[in-house]
C-alpha cells in the first residue's frame, strides 16, 4: 500500500468505495448527528495495495544471498602444546593456533511464490532458500618447539602417533531449508505496515566433515583418517513478524523476526581408520546413530525497501537490501558424546538482495 501525503486522505485512498459508505447516528441526550461506517464493513487495519478486488493477487519474489555458514564446536587440531617430541619439556611449547574449518561467504538464493486472497487480503506464501555446496579445506603442521595434536582423539583406543606432524580438514556442506506461511500485512498506523505470519519449515542439510592427522614423521605411512557425515531433514512450526517504516512514499526501513520450533531428524555417520606401520596397528570403526530432537531456529533481518506502485495501484514492483542473521540452537551433531563436547550451533548471516512483484 502506497502512502498519502494528506493524513485525512489516506483511509479514502485505502478503502474500496463499498467500504465508505456511512450511516448517520444521533444522539438522544445530546441531540448531535455524527457519521459511521456500518459496523459490518468498518475496516481497521486496511491492508497493504495491490488489494485484491475481483480476483485473487499473485505475489512472486527472487533473492540473491551472500552468507555465511558457520558450524561451532569444529576446532579440530591445535599448536602451542607439549607432545614430548616436537615439545620435549613442559611449559617450553611457543605460541601456536587453535585450528578449525575456514568458513566463508558463498553465494545461494532465494525463490518464493505466493497469493493474496479475497478473504481480508490474507496470503498464503512459499519461500525456498539454497545456499551453495561450501567445501572448505585447511591443515596446520607441527613443528619443532611449538608441538601439534588433535583435539578429538582416535576412537581406536591403545592407539597413538605419538606426535603428528600435520593435520588437515575438509568441511562440507549443502543448505535447502523451504518455509510456508499464511499471513496478512496491513497498516497499523499512516506509516507503519506490520506482516503478522505462522506457519511451517522444511529442512534438507547435509555436512560432512572429514580429517586425517599424520604421524611424525609423515613418511613412515602413520595416520588417523576420520569421515564423519551428517544428514537432517526437519519440520517445524514457524511465526514471526515483519515490518516496514515508510519514511516517504516510496522508501521505507524493514525489520523482520522469525522463530521455529524444528523437529529435527539426525543421521549421523562416523568411519575411522587408523594405521601405524612402525607399531603394526591397523583398525578401523564404521559407526551409524539416530538423534531426534527439536531445535530452535531464529532468524532476524534488517535493510531497505523501495516499493513503486502503478497501474492505479494495482501492480507493485518493490526492491530490498539488507542484513540477514539465523541461529540453528545445538545443531551440530557430528561430534560424538563420548568427546563431551557441547552440541555448537550452526550460525548463518550475510547480505540478501531482493525483488518482488504483486499482480
Amino acid at each position: 500500500m502506497s502512502l498519502k501525503k494528506k493524513p485525512w486522505n489516506l483511509a479514502m485512498w485505502l478503502l474500496p468505495p463499498n467500504l465508505l459508505l456511512t450511516s448517520a447516528v444521533t444522539n438522544s441526550e445530546t441531540n448531535e448527528t455524527t457519521v459511521t461506517q456500518p459496523e459490518k464493513e468498518r475496516v481497521i487495519t486496511p491492508i497493504v495495495a495491490p488489494q485484491p478486488k475481483e480476483t485473487a493477487k499473485i505475489e512472486a519474489t527472487a533473492d540473491f544471498i551472500w552468507w555465511k555458514s558457520y558450524l561451532g564446536n569444529m576446532e579440530y587440531a591445535w599448536s602451542g602444546v607439549f607432545d614430548g617430541v616436537l615439545v620435549d619439556t613442559p611449559n617450553s611449547a611457543s605460541k601456536g593456533t587453535i585450528k578449525a574449518p575456514d568458513f566463508s561467504f558463498a553465494p545461494g538464493l532465494k525463490l518464493g511464490l505466493g497469493v493474496v486472497f479475497l478473504h481480508d487480503g490474507w496470503d498464503l506464501y512459499a519461500n525456498y532458500t539454497r545456499l551453495a555446496n561450501q567445501e572448505e579445506k585447511n591443515s596446520i603442521i607441527g613443528k619443532q618447539g611449538v608441538g601439534l595434536i588433535g583435539l578429538f582423539p582416535p576412537l581406536v583406543t591403545n592407539f597413538s602417533l605419538e606426535a603428528i606432524k600435520e593435520a588437515t580438514c575438509t568441511w562440507e556442506q549443502s543448505f535447502n531449508v523451504l518455509d510456508l506461511e499464511l499471513g496478512r500485512n496491513f497498516f497499523i498506523s499512516r506509516y507503519l505496515t506490520l506482516k503478522p505470519f505462522f506457519g511451517l519449515k522444511f529442512d534438507w542439510i547435509e555436512e560432512e566433515f572429514h580429517e586425517k592427522f599424520f604421524g611424525q614423521p609423515r613418511s613412515r605411512g602413520a595416520l588417523i583418517d576420520v569421515m564423519r557425515k551428517e544428514r537432517v531433514w526437519g519440520i517445524g512450526i514457524r511465526a514471526g513478524l515483519d515490518t516496514v517504516w515508510h519514511f516517504t512514499r516510496n522508501w521505507g526501513l524493514y525489520g523482520d523476526f522469525a522463530i521455529t520450533a524444528l523437529w529435527s531428524d539426525f543421521h549421523t555417520i562416523i568411519k575411522e581408520q587408523t594405521i601405524n606401520r612402525v607399531q603394526d596397528q591397523v583398525a578401523a570403526i564404521n559407526s551409524y546413530e539416530k538423534i531426534q530432537q527439536v531445535t530452535p531456529v531464529y532468524e532476524a533481518g534488517l535493510g531497505l525497501i523501495y516499493m513503486l506502485w502503478f497501474n492505479k495501484d494495482r501492480y507493485l514492483f518493490y526492491s530490498k537490501i539488507g542484513w540477514e542473521e539465523q541461529v540453528w540452537v545445538h545443531y551440530n551433531q557430528i561430534i560424538p558424546p563420548n568427546f563431551n563436547v557441547k552440541a555448537g550451533n550452526l550460525s548463518l548471516h550475510g547480505l540478501t538482495a531482493e525483488v518482488g512483484f504483486t499482480f
